[in-house]
């Protein structure tokens, strides 16, 4: 009969030495176990890490810290496609106000942190809270004190406070008051590990429920001013309770890697190395007898030894002893002075043990693993090891540049969820917010496109500007040329008065229609000879007379 295992309790939350849990061995042990194989070449550990979504989170974080192939393949995959952002709006004051929560939030690093939970958990987990004043109220004369100044105690139900004005010892009412300070919303980023998932593989639908870890429970208990302060009230609940929080739907966006639908895990996105996991194990074996190899082998064992010839047989005619003493003294002699020769009165026969590590190790089957995991994670060698050119008919390049344009459509999900977010909590305008398009870094084609465009009159110079440079600000940029302008056209003033000046001094007219000189006389005259008026012409001719 089969022994009745919870599987959900295997993946608790900081769970890492799940193959000594005994329910694992069970699990080993129980025919319905056996039943799940679908090839004898599969083993226990492989089963297990499919079917637990949390432990193969677990996997990706330890490869991701202790790998430098794929630490390096995930963050040039994040870091990569994510461009500078760029706003489309006409009014000023609402750009500004964007780019300062932008600023505020940090919202290159927060998009870069929300990547790597994507690739190395599978899922990633973002909220925002809004900011809000918490007061406790004093139920006897109704004054509000900050949550951060006044003293309190912790209960089991209440919170015990002296009331500062009237001096009584009260439970004091906890209010919230929403704020339109911008600048102190909170993004959060949940571990995926804490979160559990209810999911509806019919229709789709998901709840989400997130484990406090307890150590937040027992600073609450502890009367903690800092989380009194600033964690919301349902948060604070929950972990006093020690119960899952429940998130409200449109309050949570999750963002994870889909796979087919057949997975293990559904409603649980797929990390990027669960598909050569195999393989990393492996890269492991390989690395630890390389280690073995290289302590064993390449340090050699050098054997001195007397070497017989016809006349002197070394076991019978030579005093071993202090013969290994007086070698012992010579070689100590050349250790100081390497120049010194030594005399032996019979021949030293010397023998190399080891140093073969060289030739044993496992540099070509490591590279060869390496180059399959890289595969098998979708990324070119070239992307990790450098190398990598742009061509437009390069075709594992485009199938990279589609792969992070996907990744950048997830990115952009998160940028609406905020400009959402802010715009309905803080009353601002609705506006359009986008990175800069994404391209190879010498994409010129793409470049020139654009200028002709501009010049065409198809697309602004405002547009063309954000997108070549979108760190210039077009306004400012538009208020330097006007300036520039100015100041070019009074120089040129000023240049003209100082031309017409010395002109009037020394006595030539001017060029009419300008203020500048008209340089040298005509036909050969001098400057005090020039006529006052034009000469006459001939009748039906140019000629002058």
């Amino acid at each position: 009969m089969a022994v009745p295992v919870d599987f959900s309790t295997i993946s608790g939350s900081g769970n890492t030495t799940f193959m000594n849990n005994p329910q694992f061995q069970i699990m080993t042990q129980d025919t319905r176990w056996r039943l799940l194989y679908p090839a004898p070449y599969f083993d226990p550990i492989a089963m297990q890490t499919l079917m637990d979504p949390k432990i193969m989170m677990h996997w990706g974080r330890y490869f991701y810290d202790w790998h430098p192939i794929i630490h390096a393949a995930i963050n040039k995959m994040v870091a990569y496609p994510i461009t500078d952002i760029i706003i489309d709006t006409t009014d000023v004051e609402a750009e500004r106000k964007y780019k300062e929560i932008f600023q505020r939030i940090n919202i290159r690093s927060l998009l870069i942190r929300i990547g790597l939970d994507y690739y190395v958990s599978g899922n990633a987990y973002f909220s925002l809270i809004m900011p809000f004043t918490r007061v406790f109220e004093c139920p006897e004369c109704h004054t509000g004190h900050s949550a951060k100044s006044v003293d309190f105690k912790v209960g089991t139900e209440y919170l015990t406070m002296v009331c500062p004005k009237c001096g009584k010892t009260v439970h004091p009412i906890i209010k919230d008051t929403p704020t339109k300070n911008a600048l102190d919303i909170k993004p959060i980023l949940w571990d995926p590990l804490n979160i559990k998932l209810e999911y509806d593989e019919i229709l789709g639908n998901t709840t989400y429920y997130y484990s406090i870890p307890g150590s937040i429970g027992t600073d609450l208990d502890k009367g903690d001013k800092h989380l009194w302060a600033t964690y919301p009230m349902y948060l604070i609940e929950t972990a006093r309770k020690k119960k899952l929080f429940k998130f409200f739907p449109t309050k949570i966006l999750h963002l994870r890697r889909d796979t087919h639908s057949s997975a293990y895990n559904k409603g649980y996105g797929q990390p990027l190395i669960s598909p050569v996991l195999k393989y990393l194990f492996h890269l492991l074996v390989l690395i630890r007898a390389q280690d073995a190899l290289a302590i064993d082998q390449i340090l050699p064992w050098t054997i001195i030894s007397p070497s017989s010839n016809g006349s002197v047989d070394p076991s019978g005619e030579l005093d071993l002893g202090r013969f290994s003493s007086a070698l012992e003294d010579e070689y100590k002699e050349w250790k100081r002075n390497p120049m010194r020769k030594s005399i032996m009165p019979i021949p030293v026969n010397a023998q190399i043990v080891g140093a073969q590590g060289k030739a044993l190790m496992l540099t070509n089957e490591i590279q060869e693993i390496t180059n399959q995991i890289l595969a098998g994670m979708g990324v070119p060698n070239e992307f990790v090891y450098g190398g990598l050119q742009w061509s437009g008919a390069s075709v594992s390049l485009r199938m990279l540049e589609n792969q992070l344009i996907n990744f950048r459509t997830m990115m952009q999900s998160v940028l609406d969820y905020i400009v959402q977010e802010c715009r309905v909590a803080f009353e601002l305008p609705e506006v359009k917010v986008r990175m800069q398009s994404f391209k190879m870094a010498d994409d010129v084609a793409q470049k020139d496109l654009l200028l002709r465009m501009a010049e065409a009159g198809h697309i602004s110079k405002h547009t063309l500007l954000k997108e070549l440079m979108p760190n210039i600000d077009y306004d400012q940029e538009q208020r330097f040329i006007t300036e520039e302008t100015q100041k070019d056209r009074e120089r040129a003033i000023q240049e003209q008065i100082q031309a017409q000046n010395a002109a009037n001094f020394y006595g030539i007219p001017a060029i009419p229609g300008t203020m500048q000189p008209m340089g040298d006389g005509s036909n050969g005259q001098q400057h005090g000879d020039l006529p006052t008026q034009n000469p006459p012409r001939a009748e039906g001719g140019n000629a002058q007379i």
